[in-house]
């Protein structure tokens, strides 16, 4: 099956992501929605890139199966062209392991960004290599939503098993 995106000439074909669907121990998620700092994530689109081999919690976590190390990255668009001044925004990328409930969920990273200096759009990009352990859960926050640019595949979430 061959997809066409958008204005694009080039015919995408669908079936050309099948090695990026099928890694064991993996996820690509697609910003969906969101409902006050908690993003909401998807799996299913058009063009096939989006994909999950983990569960996801909540629209919004997702949850390792297999003690290893792994690659997690996140991207978020912030659009500011409707206000005067840029202000500050945070995000970041959380774990959390619930076989241990007195330990709080913690940043493995996080960004700041903002200022009366700002361009206009952001896309802020976080990626790291973190050992998880089964169980653990893998978010991306931000603190305010009002700015995030929803445009379709702008905003992502994924992680595999290195």
């Amino acid at each position: 099956e061959v997809l066409k995106i958008g204005d694009s000439e080039k015919p995408i074909d669908k079936d050309s992501f099948s090695w990026w669907r099928e890694r064991p121990n993996s996820a690509h998620l697609y910003l969906k929605d969101w409902y006050r700092t908690q993003l909401h994530w998807t799996a299913t689109e058009e063009t096939g890139s989006a994909f999950s081999k983990l569960s996801i919690v909540d629209q919004n976590k997702l949850v390792i199966k297999k003690t290893a190390n792994y690659f997690v990255y996140a991207a978020v668009v912030f659009d500011f062209r409707t206000v005067i001044k840029v202000p500050q925004v945070y995000y970041n990328i959380t774990s959390f392991l619930p076989v241990l409930p007195h330990l709080q969920p913690f940043v493995l990273m996080g960004k700041y960004g903002g200022s009366p200096f700002s361009e206009k759009r952001h896309t802020g990009y976080l990626c790291g290599i973190s050992k998880f352990y089964k169980g653990h859960q893998i978010s991306v926050s931000v603190n305010d939503h009002s700015f995030i640019d929803n445009t379709p595949y702008a905003n992502f979430f994924g992680i595999f098993r290195l």
